[in-house]
């Protein structure tokens, strides 16, 4: 662990300085006797809802760190009055709180092409829909627009802020993202912060990661083909995006204090049978043992096939006593998810299907 990696450990999860940043709590019913009073749909309510808590939330970013984004706004605002909630549980039976939860998304559907091209994915697909008179999915379409319009004006708050404060490295990767697809493992690493901040700040909760090293690992490799960067800085920023994960789950609701959902999945068969275990999955590994942070947590994907030294290294985080890494056993998983009528193509993929959630806005068109 390097001196600043340990300093923005020590700052945002031991001293917790960073929380002096955050704003008084607002009444949770800020928005609802509006939404009330105007007959807003649920769908309505909820991308208005997300908008206020991006369009309302302070940059900040300190001096150190080079993967930025800290909540300023620490609580989320309800979407019904109580009344309301009442009318709805005499209907119907919520589960749990009532939010979108449990989630395991494509990031790939936005990381691979920055909002730019996304916007004119969906711009098209208006077009589509509206010579066919679809008002709902048009309705859908514009909400998808208005929310990529917010999640890019927090990043453009943020470039402007690390200007300010002469955080170079920061204001650099949001001059490229979240606009165009990542050029640097930084930069990728930087939009899925952003990405998955603005889950929370939609009230999804229980949010993964998923395959982390699969999805992310392009990134890597062309920088370390490119000299950019190295094993010991591949570590280092590994590092600090795992205390990004933790800077600001205490205010990430779950089943119990820190059972918030932020998992990632190392490893795995390919469909050809080989290991997809990689530079990045080991770099996750010893990042966490490094650490020691709750956050993420890490789920093994394993096989006869595993070597010993891996699990060597695993059992190693064991001791730690977080209660990760988690194993699933390829051999028995992947035959039972078969059998049970799942695609073998899709048990083996890299890909989680994407998720038709309004809240974040990366539904496949």
């Amino acid at each position: 662990m390097t001196e600043r990696i340990r300093e923005l450990r020590d700052f945002f999860t031991v001293e917790k300085r960073h929380r002096s940043v955050r704003k008084q709590p607002e009444d949770p019913a800020v928005l609802t006797e509006t939404f009330m009073r105007e007959n807003v749909p649920e769908m309505q309510r909820a991308v208005l809802r997300l908008k206020y808590m991006l369009d309302n939330e302070t940059p900040v970013v300190f001096k150190n760190e080079q993967i930025a984004l800290t909540r300023t706004i620490p609580q989320v605002p309800e979407l019904y009055t109580p009344g309301e909630m009442e009318q709805i549980r005499s209907i119907y039976r919520l589960h749990e709180r009532g939010e979108v939860c449990n989630i395991n998304v494509d990031y790939s559907m936005l990381l691979d092409k920055g909002f730019d091209e996304k916007r004119a994915e969906i711009r098209t697909a208006l077009l589509k829909f509206s010579k066919r008179n679809d008002t709902a999915s048009c309705e859908y379409l514009e909400y998808l627009l208005s929310i990529l319009d917010s999640v890019e004006g927090l990043a453009e708050r943020y470039r402007k802020k690390a200007e300010e404060v002469g955080n170079l490295i920061v204001a650099e990767s949001f001059r490229q993202i979240p606009a165009g697809p990542p050029r640097t493992f930084l930069e990728a690493l930087q939009m899925l912060r952003l990405i998955h901040f603005t889950m929370w700040c939609g009230n999804n909760y229980h949010n993964t990661l998923g395959r982390f090293d699969q999805y992310m690992y392009k990134y890597l490799k062309k920088d370390m083909d490119d000299g950019i960067l190295d094993y010991d800085s591949a570590l280092e920023l590994v590092e600090e995006f795992f205390i990004s994960l933790n800077r600001d789950s205490d205010l990430y609701p779950g089943m119990q204090q820190g059972d918030n959902g932020q998992s990632l999945v190392l490893g795995g068969l390919d469909p050809d049978g080989t290991d997809s275990y990689n530079l990045l999955s080991e770099l996750c590994l010893k990042a966490s043992l490094e650490l020691k942070l709750i956050d993420p947590k890490i789920n093994l994907r394993v096989s006869s096939s595993t070597p010993p030294e891996r699990f060597e290294l695993a059992t190693l985080l064991t001791r730690q006593g977080l209660g990760f890494p988690q194993y699933s056993n390829d051999d028995i998983v992947i035959e039972g998810l078969t059998r049970l009528g799942y695609d073998r193509e899709a048990v083996y993929s890299d890909r989680a299907p994407a998720q038709p959630c309004i809240i974040y806005g990366i539904r496949k068109i």
